[in-house]
């Protein structure tokens, strides 16, 4: 049956009878088979109809404008700071003003609602989150000025709003469904928890959105590795009258550097940078990226799928948003390094180290505010 299969006779060129660890014919190791195998039949948006590519951009867009109107339209209601703005809306404009978080006087409130932020003190503010929520809330303050509450919250607004379309298209992309995508991006539209938060400046927004952000460029690099994994186990077996290896099936092939989840690694270290809770995702979502690994080479006829995926598959994974993100992280706190007198900025120098003395004073510095945090949050 598999000489028949394959087009030759058994025993023959093409057989699988002298190779007794291909459990398929030839024809299941071509590109296409595999493909189709690993992504399906509807793999990009060329693959839809003609008539329905239009809506498969329009329909999360129109998701999105929902969205944006209801959040954008009376931003500046209620016209005062509200909740932990009292915190995170005062920072960004500190960070806008010297890099870094400064104190407040009493009653700062009142002079920040009627206009008047200019009246920060030199003196360091001790607190206990990453820099990367506030720079947003910064940016917005920068266009339309820290004077009035639309500029405080626009950049929560903005976030938001795209938030929704990135949610609609993940969906689409995970339910190859225009009416599934339109739903999960009008849920979100009107959504309470999602709607306040998009309008008001706290840190969560800017933390869901960037782990949102992480999770599609995850879908991305699922689909762009079984395309590659369809490609390079094909171009091994054409070398060998179209059935892989022993040694080509007993592991798979390696699949080069994958950037799609380089650039997860840098959202997910965005988002640590918002709240350290952005650390669970960093493990969940790399947990996640290797089981689809797995799973895709075992679909695709390795028998060694389980071994091949975490040696060729979850090693590079780890490298690939690990260390991307703990970069990334790190070069958030940019502005506390090159401040004078950020708090604890100077910590290092008056409390030598035998132990730990050979770490630059800046980064031990870094390293006993975290700890300090941490305490905190313990």
């Amino acid at each position: 049956a598999a000489g028949s299969e394959t087009g030759g006779t058994p025993g023959g060129p093409g057989s699988t009878a002298k190779r007794p660890w291909v459990s398929r014919p030839a024809e299941a190791f071509t590109v296409e088979s595999l493909t189709a195998r690993l992504l399906g039949s509807v793999q990009t948006w060329r693959d839809y109809p003609p008539s329905l590519r239009l809506w498969l951009l329009l329909v999360p867009v129109l998701a999105a404008l929902v969205g944006g109107i209801l959040r954008l339209v009376r931003l500046e209601a209620p016209p005062k700071l509200v909740f932990d703005e009292t915190y995170y809306v005062k920072d960004a404009y500190s960070y806008l003003i010297s890099g870094y978080e400064r104190s407040w006087p009493d009653k700062a409130n009142d002079a920040f609602n009627s206009g008047n932020p200019g009246v920060l003190l030199e003196s360091p503010e001790y607190v206990v989150h990453p820099p990367v929520g506030k720079w947003m809330i910064a940016a917005g303050m920068w266009l339309f000025g820290p004077d009035n509450p639309f500029g405080w919250r626009f950049s929560a607004a903005l976030t938001g709003t795209l938030s929704i379309l990135l949610l609609s298209l993940i969906a689409l992309k995970l339910f190859r469904s225009l009416p599934l995508a339109g739903a999960a991006g009008l849920l979100l539209a009107v959504d309470g928890h999602h709607l306040v938060m998009s309008r008001t400046s706290l840190l969560d927004i800017f933390l869901m959105f960037w782990v949102l952000a992480a999770f599609g460029a995850l879908l991305l690099d699922r689909d762009d590795g079984r395309r590659r994994l369809a490609v390079r186990l094909a171009r091994a077996a054409a070398g060998n009258g179209g059935i892989p290896t022993a040694a080509h099936l007993l592991s798979g092939p390696w699949l080069g550097v994958r950037w799609w989840r380089v650039t997860a690694g840098i959202c997910l270290g965005l988002a640590i940078g918002t709240k350290w809770s952005g650390l669970f995702f960093l493990a969940g979502f790399g947990l996640l990226t290797v089981l689809w690994d797995l799973s895709a080479r075992r679909v695709a006829g390795i028998r060694g799928w389980i071994s091949g995926g975490v040696i060729k598959d979850g090693i590079p994974a780890f490298l690939s948003t690990v260390p991307v993100a703990g970069v990334v992280y790190a070069a958030t706190w940019t502005g506390w390094f090159r401040s004078e007198h950020a708090y604890f900025r100077r910590w290092a120098e008056g409390n030598p180290s035998a132990e730990w003395g050979w770490l630059p004073d800046s980064v031990r510095s870094l390293a006993h505010y975290h700890q300090e945090a941490y305490t905190f949050h313990q």
